[in-house]
């Protein structure tokens, strides 16, 4: 099944400055293209263009060019979620990397570069056209639904934590019994590509623990607060308009 490596991107979760990609790959410091007029089409509908077309020319509407702008002035502080449902449609073979960069045939092949960085921003804002909340589980009830949808070939879900510092958004991909109720969930994390990492959940406590600092110079930040699970097959579709 799905790995961080080939599966993940070679990149890291971008935001604004983008200090570690451009450090590594030489990419801007001002970060990639977010969404443009195509990708407000393909989010939500003809309906957002003056032309009313499914395809062609788009000129945005007024309210859907502002939706535009603040969305991408808050994908500033990162595209996690974006990253997360991406790979899982890449690994579901609902997109192709081929399709993105000629050549690629895997997720990592791919370089930090548009059109693919649009579709990471595209699917970033799909959260801010919709209540994820309505996707929240309990720990326990995580580790149930993983375990009925982890299957060969398929990566079902993106999974999002929310804690006191913030939230993050993963691909999980496999599930690790360790014994007395206990359990690993393997993830992809978009913050450490080409890593192996996992949230370790207490099925009878019913909690959930997690590193997500990546400064290695501070002090340890552990989440535990809420977690959910979004299905990968409603990424795709058009959402309404917020």
């Amino acid at each position: 099944g799905f790995r961080p490596h080939p599966d993940g991107f070679s990149f890291f979760n971008t935001g604004v400055p983008d200090s570690f990609n451009n450090a590594m790959f030489g990419t801007s410091v001002n970060g990639p293209k977010n969404m443009d007029a195509d990708a407000m089409r393909s989010l939500m509908g003809k309906r957002v263009c003056l032309e009313k077309q499914d395809a062609g020319p788009c000129t945005l509407t007024l309210a859907a060019k502002q939706w535009m702008v603040s969305a991408n002035q808050s994908m500033a502080g990162g595209h996690c979620f974006g990253f997360a449902s991406t790979a899982a449609e890449l690994f579901n073979r609902v997109l192709s990397p081929a399709q993105f960069q000629p050549g690629a045939q895997d997720t990592f092949d791919l370089g930090l570069q548009t059109p693919v960085s649009r579709k990471i921003a595209r699917n970033m804002a799909s959260q801010f056209a919709m209540d994820v909340m309505d996707y929240r589980t309990s720990p326990r009830e995580a580790v149930e639904l993983l375990r009925k949808a982890l299957v060969p070939g398929a990566t079902p879900y993106t999974l999002f934590i929310l804690w006191g510092g913030g939230g993050h958004a993963l691909t999980p991909y496999a599930l690790y019994d360790k014994g007395d109720g206990k359990y690993d969930i393997a993830v992809y994390d978009n913050n450490y590509p080409d890593a192996q990492r996992a949230i370790r959940v207490d099925t009878r406590k019913n909690t959930y623990r997690y590193l997500v600092m990546t400064n290695p110079n501070g002090d340890p930040e552990i989440a535990s607060g809420v977690i959910g699970l979004v299905t990968t097959d409603v990424m795709p579709g058009k959402k309404q308009c917020p």
